[in-house]
């Protein structure tokens, strides 16, 4: 693979030859062909699907079904109707747990969960413990514990099942840490009745993907950073919990209908989507994953294995570097793009100002975690990422320090 040959795929990068563009775990640069994909759908067969029995309507229908079989193919899903679309991770969570939590929850029953997790993956439950609480049922959230390396602590997370836990929340690659959760082990560990949720927002286009294999009942992840536009993303359900987990959020299409003010779901998956959904965004996210298909998901993990250590080894040439959690403290030579650390002698949001004013641009601040407990500088690369960007990164860095 070549990453510059990648990158000639990216207008972006033409129109601003000069960027280091390193703030990849945030939103990803789109391809030409995501980009066409959503310009011609507003030129040429604008419309609204499953609405209307006229050719531009049907043919709109038939291109969104596509790409749902397309997104179960590329997931190894073994159903259709178990990949619905929805308006990103954020949505796909919130209407997740405000079902899990309405139709399967007890009282008295928990969930466990990582606390350092990115906020939209934890304040929906935070959110639905409150209004339960309201409504006289009683949720416990038990937080877990994060080693070093990043990932959940797994002794600590099996020590703390119990006859009431009836969901585990877990994200498969960490948007600050850049560690992957082995979710297949922690499956194994889990009662049947326990619903484990995954987060794939980060792993979702760094490697491949395969619920099957990593055994999860519920995966979301946002379509923005894998290369397709923003606000569209996807939530599989395993199709045995259809029957538990019926959808909260109801209204047009032909998902459900009304009879004698009864409402009936006529289609699991459709009636999640209910409403006019951002067909432009569905549609790039199927030329994005034709994109990544194109290089293939076992390529990019190994560019962004061998990009990620590189980083970390230039990193610990310079004494200011103290490292976050992540693959500085791992024994083996892999990665997914994430490496954060802070700078003990210079705030990193000066840091990331700094940077920015070279044409560097990188995260900083505290990433959107839900319980922060530091302020770090945020490398996160992709598949058009190159070794000179990390030189240019690193020597900016260096001349700000010596400065």
């Amino acid at each position: 693979m070549n990453p510059h040959d990648i990158r000639s795929q990216f207008p972006f990068f033409s129109a601003h030859p000069d960027i280091v563009y390193l703030d990849n775990a945030a939103t990803t640069q789109k391809p030409n062909g995501v980009i066409d994909s959503i310009a011609n759908f507003y030129k040429t067969h604008n419309a609204n699907a499953g609405r209307g029995s006229y050719p531009l309507a049907r043919n709109l229908t038939n291109e969104i079904e596509h790409v749902r079989k397309q997104t179960q193919v590329f997931l190894n899903a073994k159903n259709v109707e178990e990949i619905f679309f929805t308006f990103g991770a954020t949505d796909s969570f919130n209407k997740i747990t405000s079902s899990i939590s309405f139709f399967y929850l007890e009282d008295g029953d928990e969930v466990l969960y990582c606390s350092q997790d990115h906020q939209s993956f934890v304040l929906p439950w935070i959110s639905m413990q409150q209004i339960l609480q309201q409504l006289g049922k009683t949720i416990h959230l038990i937080p877990l514990r994060v080693k070093k390396t990043g990932s959940i602590d797994r002794d600590d997370l099996y020590k703390k099942i119990t006859n009431k836990t009836k969901v585990v929340n877990i994200t498969h690659i960490h948007n600050m840490y850049g560690s992957d959760n082995d979710i297949r082990d922690i499956k194994n560990h889990l009662p049947n009745k326990v619903i484990l949720t995954v987060d794939a927002t980060q792993s979702i286009g760094h490697m491949p993907v395969d619920v099957q294999a990593l055994g999860c009942d519920i995966l979301s992840f946002s379509g923005h950073k894998m290369f397709a536009s923003q606000g569209v993303g996807v939530t599989y359900i395993e199709k045995r919990l259809h029957d538990i987990l019926p959808p909260v959020w109801i209204g047009g299409g032909d998902g459900a209908t009304l009879a004698d003010n009864t409402m009936h779901l006529n289609h699991y998956t459709r009636a999640f989507e209910s409403g006019t959904q951002h067909y432009a965004g569905i549609l790039s996210l199927g030329s994005a994953i034709s994109f990544l298909e194109s290089i293939g998901l076992e390529t990019i993990h190994r560019h962004l294995a061998f990009l990620t250590q590189e980083l970390v080894k230039r990193l610990r040439e310079i004494p200011d570097v103290e490292f976050a959690y992540g693959p500085a403290y791992w024994s083996c030579y892999d990665g997914y793009g994430i490496v954060s650390f802070r700078l003990r002698s210079l705030p990193s949001t000066e840091a990331g100002f700094l940077l920015g004013e070279q044409r560097i641009y990188v995260r900083t601040g505290t990433h959107c975690l839900a319980n922060p407990t530091e302020d770090t500088i945020r490398v996160s690369m992709h598949v058009y990422n190159t070794m000179e960007d990390i030189e240019r990164f690193v020597n900016a860095l260096n001349s700000l320090l010596s400065s």
